[in-house]
Order: C-alpha cells, then structure tokens, then sequence
C-alpha cells in the first residue's frame, strides 16, 4: 500500500509541475542543436529555456551538464499556493527532486524528474571529474523532524547500458555533524572537492564558507577553510570551480554587493595562491539574489539561478566572455 501511494504521489506531483510551468508539457525541443535550441545569449542574462528548465517553480541547484554536454539535470522545489514553509514561502523543499533532460538523435527529451532520487528530497546534482558517477544529496529520512537544516545523505550511482544502477550512500566525501551541511559541491578534473558548509548560528543567522579539500593518493585530505578575502562575506557558498582550477565562482553577501547575494569570482595566480575576489559586475548581478553558478563544458556561457519574484527562482545564462574581460581587467590592475 505504502509503495502504491508513494508512486500516486510521485505522479500528482509530476502531473503538477509538468502542467503549471509555462508550457513544460510541451517541452520536447525538435531542433538538432546545442542548449535545448535556445538563441544564445549575449552579455545581458537571460532565462533559460523558459517552460522547460525556467519554469515556475522554484530552481535550487546550479545547471549541472554532462561532461559531453548532452545531457542537463537542475533540483526543483516545487511551488505549493495551498502549502507554506516555515520561511512563510510556498516551497515543498521535503518534495524537492532532481530533473533531467537530454539530447538524442531527435532532439531533447521533455524534462522528467530523475529515476533515482528518494522521496524524502534530493538536491545537488553532480557529476565526478571524469562525469562516469553522478552524485546527489537527499534528506536523511531518519531524522528529526524539526532540525534545520535537513541532515543530507550523499548518494551515488553510476550509468550501466544507458540506464541507471541502483545508488548506494558515500559517506567519505562531505563532512557532517548536528545543524551543519553542504548544499552545493563540485570536482576539479584533478579530483579536487570544493564545497560549502554551514547552518545556523547562535543569533540564528546562517552562516556558510567554502572549503577545500585536496584528493591526494585516492583519498581526500582534511577540509580547509579557503581564505584570500574568499570567505569575507557573511555568506560565502554554491562555488563552482572551472575544471583546471584556474578560477572560482561563488555567491556571496558582503558589503560591495548589488543586493542581497552576488557573484564573485577569484583567479588562481601562478603560485597556487587565489587573487583577490572581484564582483562579477551589474551585467550579472542586480538587487536580488544569484547564486548557484557553473559554465557550460565548451566555456561558452555561464549558467546561474536568480530570484525573481514572480517565479521564485530561474536560471539565468549569459556569454562567459565576462569570465575572460574580468581577468584582464585585473591583470592591468
């Protein structure tokens, strides 16, 4: 019985978001090309793919590809009127999912939610440097009720003949303990982990820095806390790494900003060390929040979610050449 009202579940919930996203029903992109056929952006951001992946609901994840680019996957929380959470908004985040599209012979499959996550929440979609495991985090069904944040459990599974294998729990990779966790991890291709971590301090604002840990001798070494002015703000989280390690992007909140939360991003210099983090500028950021960033795998465009008030949160793109014209503009400074 209780497998049957889960599957119903699961299908209301499907039946829902593929009807109320601004036309995700008809999502199935025809085009044979790159980005769901989707004009490229230039230097001002844009939504993208709206009804498909910019839907109505609330996207909380950064756009993880593939590493051959052929195929997406995003997180959803799902947007309930009827509901609200305790941040009085109307997220379901204990029915929030990973979604999928992909490129075939035909063109893009219609976004559909990921076979594998649990249906106590799964976020974080990620995929290891040589993209053959694909990892994400979902709510330890087995805790408190009213611990926040949701304690994660990492998963892990690989693709065998096309299709999925069963997941199995990682618990060497990202570090736990009571009220503290990782909403947003990445790999450099030399394995390398940067994360965030955090939860909520004493005065009961949250906190979150960003760490790194070095994978050396098929193990990873204790997490550090990164410094150069990286972890300045009041929170610092969602890093994406580029796969050389030559740059960072992550959001931010600290005094420079625009509004609420923006995006920096910090060169690696010659020796190692990381240079002094730079706004990424008011062609990206604005008085609301972004965060959640990640490139494309051929580095043509940078990829981040913003909220918006009408639609929660999308996920915006806009041409990487800003990535290239920050770090000249540093060089002559």
């Amino acid at each position: 019985m209780r497998i049957h009202f889960v599957v119903f579940f699961l299908s209301l919930i499907l039946i829902s978001i593929l009807t109320g996203c601004g036309g995700m029903k008809n999502s199935v992109v025809s085009l044979q090309a790159d980005y769901l056929g989707m004009k490229p952006p230039a230097d001002t951001p844009v939504r993208f793919a709206p009804g498909i992946v910019a839907s109505m609901h609330h996207e909380h994840s950064r756009l993880e590809f593939s590493k051959d680019g052929l195929e997406l996957y995003w997180n959803i929380i799902p947007v309930d009127t009827n509901y609200r959470s305790r941040s009085g908004r109307p997220f379901r985040p204990d029915k929030s999912n990973i979604w999928f599209t992909r490129r075939t012979n035909t063109g893009w499959t219609d976004a559909a939610i990921f076979p594998l996550t649990l249906e106590s929440g799964a976020g974080s979609p990620t995929f290891s440097p040589d993209g053959s495991i694909f990892y994400y985090q979902s709510n330890d069904p087995n805790a408190d009720p009213d611990e926040r944040p949701k304690p994660n459990l990492l998963y892990a599974t690989k693709k065998v003949n096309g299709n999925w294998k069963e997941a199995y729990q990682v618990k060497e990779i990202l570090p736990k303990e009571k009220n503290r966790g990782t909403m947003s991890f990445c790999f450099a291709d030399n394995g390398n982990l940067y994360f965030d971590y955090g939860g909520p301090a004493a005065d009961g604002n949250w906190w979150w820095n960003i760490r790194f840990s070095e994978f050396k001798d098929g193990k990873y070494k204790q997490p550090v806390v990164l410094d150069f002015g990286i972890n300045d703000g009041d929170v610092d989280w969602c890093p994406w790494i580029a796969p050389d390690e030559s740059y960072m992007i992550w959001s931010s909140h600290r005094e420079e900003n625009y509004g609420n939360g923006d995006l920096f991003i910090s060169f690696k210099n010659d020796d190692g060390t990381w240079d002094i983090p730079v706004n990424m500028g008011e062609s990206v950021n604005t008085n609301k929040q972004e965060r959640f960033p990640s490139v494309s795998p051929d580095g043509k465009y940078l990829f981040f979610a913003r909220h918006e008030p009408e639609t929660y949160s999308d996920i915006f793109w806009v041409d990487a050449s800003i990535i290239e014209s920050l770090k000249e503009s540093q060089m002559k400074n």
